[in-house]
């Protein structure tokens, strides 16, 4: 006999009990919240499309749509120059509940962006770098364009200089 009655019941005790955690960590957002982990890192690298790579399974691993995948996808559309798309996104996630400071901050980097400047704008800019640690690459990208959009070249470089400071492996600020 390659199985006892006892090592069968319990093989099968560990298989269930396996299930049950599996589902567990599931249905607590386990999964969901790994994924959106592997968006906003491929987002803060400026690997687009990996970021949406990961998004494509958001629907497996959540039940109906997350206001956090909108708001990634609306920074995707806004890096892309796809403004009306990010601007339909932001309202989902809005609607759905995603924070309006953080609404208030892709619509300012969208600004940024194409050099829409202004001193009330690089003033929320300037904080959001000291305020915002987890979004200070994509603040650092959205002002720098829109500084050398604005033909002010000597500030962008300051900006990509502090980039490049604060993460010196980010091949981007060079």
């Amino acid at each position: 006999r390659i199985f006892s009655l006892p090592s069968l019941r319990r093989s099968l005790l560990y298989a269930l009990g396996l299930i049950v955690a599996v589902c567990v960590f599931y249905l607590a957002g386990g999964a969901l919240r790994i994924n959106s982990m592997l968006v906003r890192q491929a987002l803060e690298l400026g690997k687009d499309q990996e970021a949406e790579g990961y998004l494509a399974y958001t629907p497996w691993l959540s039940i109906g749509q997350e206001p956090e995948t909108l708001f990634f996808e609306a920074r995707i559309a806004r890096h892309r120059g796809d403004f009306r798309k990010m601007s339909s996104l932001l309202r989902q996630a809005e609607r759905q509940g995603y924070p309006p400071k953080r609404i208030e901050l892709e619509e300012g980097l969208a600004k940024a962006q194409v050099g829409q400047l202004d001193e009330v704008l690089e003033g929320q800019l300037n904080t959001w770098m000291l305020n915002e640690p987890q979004d200070l690459r994509e603040i650092c990208v959205a002002y720098a364009n829109g500084l050398a959009a604005s033909s002010r070249f000597e500030d962008a470089q300051r900006i990509l200089e502090a980039w490049e400071g604060d993460f010196p492996d980010d091949p981007r600020p060079p």
